[in-house]
C-alpha cells in the first residue's frame, strides 16, 4: 500500500537564502526496500503574486474607505454591491441600509429617467466613463445635489461585471449657483423679474406669438405720485409700498404671465 504526503514548506539554500515550495511525496518500492519519492514545486513567482495581490487589495480597501468622496459599488442591476463612509454620510444612511436600497430608488424623482438612460446608454453602448450632476434623497428627504462620475468595469472576458460611482456633494456650490442667478435676474426689492429677465421673456413671448399666431398684452404700469410716499414718509415707507403693489400685482396674473420691475 502506497503512503504518500503533500504540502508547503520551507528550503534552505546553499546561500543561506529560503525558499518556499510545495512538496508532494508517496512511499513506494524500490529495489526491494520502501523509499520516499518526491517531488518539489518551487513556489516564490506564487508567492509573491500573492503578496503583491494582498498589498493591491489592501491599497483598494484603505483608498475605498478612507476616499473623502461617496464611492459607491453597484451591480448590473441597479443594487449597491458596497458603498464607503463618505458615501453613507452624504445621504445619511448606514452601510446596511444602503447595501438593501436600488441605487435608483435614493435617485431623485426628476432625475432618475435622466439617470436610467445613461446607465443604460453605457451597458449598450459602452460608452467612455461620464460625469452628470443629479440630485439624491437624503434619509431626512432633503435633496443632495451630487456630481456623479460612473464608471462600467468589465470582467476578464470582457463581459459588464458592475460600475464604480464616485460622487461629490455639490450642494453647496449649487444653492451658491441658484443665488447667484436669482440676483442676476430677480429685484432684490420686490423679487419679481427684473428688465434683464423681463425682456427675455418678452422675447420668448414674441416669438411664440409669431409661430402660434395669438396676440400678447403688456401693459406699463408706474404709480402716480410715488415720490410723495418718499418725500412724506422715508424711503422705507416707498419700498413698503413697492413691495405690496408687487405681491398684489403678481396675485392678479394667471402662472403663466410674467410681472417684472423694469425701471429703479
Amino acid at each position: 500500500e502506497r503512503r504518500g504526503f503533500f504540502g508547503e514548506r520551507k528550503y534552505r539554500r546553499k546561500d543561506g537564502t529560503v525558499l518556499d515550495v510545495e512538496v508532494s511525496g508517496s512511499v513506494i518500492p524500490y529495489q526491494g526496500k520502501e523509499v520516499v519519492c518526491a517531488v518539489a514545486r518551487n513556489l516564490t513567482e506564487r508567492k509573491e503574486a500573492e503578496e503583491a495581490l494582498k498589498e493591491s487589495e489592501e491599497r483598494f480597501r484603505t483608498a475605498f474607505e478612507d476616499s473623502p468622496i461617496g464611492v459607491a459599488l453597484v451591480g448590473l442591476d441597479r443594487s449597491h454591491l458596497r458603498v464607503n463612509r463618505a458615501y453613507c454620510q452624504m445621504l445619511g444612511y448606514s452601510e446596511e441600509e444602503l447595501l438593501e436600497k436600488p441605487h435608483l430608488e435614493i435617485v431623485h424623482p426628476d432625475d432618475r429617467e435622466k439617470s436610467a438612460d445613461r446607465i443604460q446608454g453605457i451597458l449598450e453602448e459602452g460608452a467612455e466613463p461620464y460625469a452628470i450632476e443629479r440630485r439624491y434623497l437624503h434619509a431626512d428627504g432633503h435633496e443632495v445635489w451630487s456630481l456623479s462620475n460612473l464608471s462600467l468595469i468589465l470582467d476578464s472576458e470582457g463581459e459588464p461585471s458592475h460600475f464604480v460611482c464616485l460622487h461629490q456633494d455639490i450642494t453647496d456650490r449649487k444653492e451658491l449657483e441658484e443665488e447667484l442667478r436669482h440676483q442676476a435676474f430677480y429685484d432684490s426689492l420686490t423679487d419679481l423679474p427684473n428688465r434683464l429677465l423681463f425682456l427675455d421673456r418678452l422675447e420668448h413671448a414674441l416669438a411664440r406669438a409669431g409661430r402660434e399666431g395669438e396676440p400678447i398684452a403688456v401693459l406699463l404700469i408706474d404709480l402716480d405720485d410715488f415720490k410723495v410716499v418718499n418725500d412724506s414718509l422715508g424711503h422705507d415707507a416707498g419700498n413698503t409700498v413697492l413691495a405690496e403693489v408687487a405681491k398684489r400685482l403678481r396675485g392678479s396674473v394667471r402662472p403663466g404671465d410674467t410681472v417684472g420691475r423694469i425701471f429703479g
